[in-house]
């Protein structure tokens, strides 16, 4: 399929998916345009806004699947999903017509992790000591009547740990995979929910490379931002329990351009507690270990590079580069927003990190208790 040439009869096509069982059944034609937006920053990953006119209305108890369709140059097809959500109106207005009476409105949507956002348990609960952190987490979404693609993972909870009544589920799923080292959940195209290792993601292989050539699809301009004097060059993580406390501090002493170099006396700190630690080895240790990979994932050598192009099948967290003029970029998929219009333009921004130039200095403190006393 040729995505770098000419494409004729684009198409988006709106289809209607059963919440229940996830099958599709019937399309929504009477929507005429709109927007998606994905990003690995935002809790529900995936929201949208379409615009609608005709005489009927969209039922917002079911999903709406988006799909693009072209043709290429050569006569091939595709179709390719690039979101499932779960809609609501913002605005709708019925119009007297001859033909009777027609709607036209706005729908926002917003991805299927929304059914975890907005329900609890409405009570303290507690996910037990040696529970399998990402195996809870698939059962909690399972219950929700969502499908889960996972790569299953071998960490178990070290304490009992209650979260407070009130506190949502989508809230304990990710303090569950943030435990076991995934990256938080993400739902798909097809509304599927991955539970990956967060390494993992970031850490593929390329799949895409935009190249500055005679078969651009790269609208001219590109945009990069290091906000190093804002990222933080200092970690300090937290562990309270009933027998112990103690603090761990991570410094990235590398100067490099991403962050303040810490050496030098200016320091901008993020502070986390935490009451998970793994029941293997010291736990000071372990303290300082989580601290200095949590200021890799905030303190790396970072650029946020953007640009807009004709759309590609890409997702979150695919890892692409960008070869633009004498410049070179290779990172991974942050965020995305498509407008549904002719030509599809996207603007895609990845993260391109580079851990391995860190130099990290790790300390770590006793304030209460010690190593003995569990």
């Amino acid at each position: 399929m040729d995505y770098f040439g000419n494409r004729h009869d684009e198409k988006y096509v709106f289809k209607r998916v059963s919440w229940l069982n996830y099958s599709e059944h019937g399309n929504y034609d009477y929507i005429t345009d709109g927007s998606i937006e994905l990003s690995t920053e935002a809790d529900l990953v995936a929201t949208g806004s379409f615009s609608f006119e005709g005489y009927e209305i969209p039922d917002t108890n079911d999903l709406i699947r988006i799909y693009y369709r072209f043709t290429d140059e050569f006569g091939n097809t595709e179709s390719h999903a690039l979101a499932t959500l779960f809609t609501s109106y913002s605005e709708l207005e019925y119009i007297d017509t001859l033909r009777g009476i027609k709607a036209k409105g706005t729908l926002e949507g917003k991805s299927v992790l929304s059914v975890l956002d907005e329900s609890m348990y409405g009570a303290p609960y507690t996910v037990k000591r040696n529970e399998n952190a990402i195996y809870k987490a698939v059962q909690i979404l399972k219950s929700k009547n969502l499908l889960v693609n996972y790569t299953p993972g071998s960490y178990v909870l070290s304490t009992d740990h209650t979260f407070d009544a009130g506190t949502t589920w989508l809230e304990i799923v990710r303090w569950l995979c943030d435990a076991a080292g995934y990256a938080a959940p993400y739902p798909d195209e097809l509304g599927i929910i991955q539970l990956q290792p967060f390494d993992d993601l970031q850490r593929a292989p390329a799949r895409q490379i935009f190249r500055n050539d005679a078969n651009s699809i790269m609208l001219p301009e590109i945009e990069v931002e290091n906000p190093w004097q804002e990222t933080p060059n200092v970690y300090k993580l937290l562990y309270n329990v009933d027998t112990c406390c103690m603090i761990a501090t991570a410094r990235n002493l590398s100067g490099s351009r991403a962050s303040l170099d810490a050496r030098g006396g200016r320091e901008q700190t993020e502070f986390d507690e935490t009451g998970e630690l793994p029941e293997t080895g010291n736990r000071l240790t372990n303290l300082m270990d989580k601290a200095e990979n949590e200021l890799k994932k905030v303190s790396a050598d970072v650029e946020y590079v953007t640009m807009k192009h004709a759309w590609l099948p890409l997702y979150l967290y695919d890892n692409i580069t960008i070869k633009y003029a004498d410049f070179e970029w290779t990172g991974n998929v942050g965020n995305m927003t498509l407008n549904l219009e002719p030509g599809t333009m996207t603007q895609t921004k990845i993260k391109r990190e580079l851990y391995d130039t860190l130099e990290i200095e790790r300390t770590g403190e006793y304030l209460r208790g010690d190593e003995n006393e569990d």
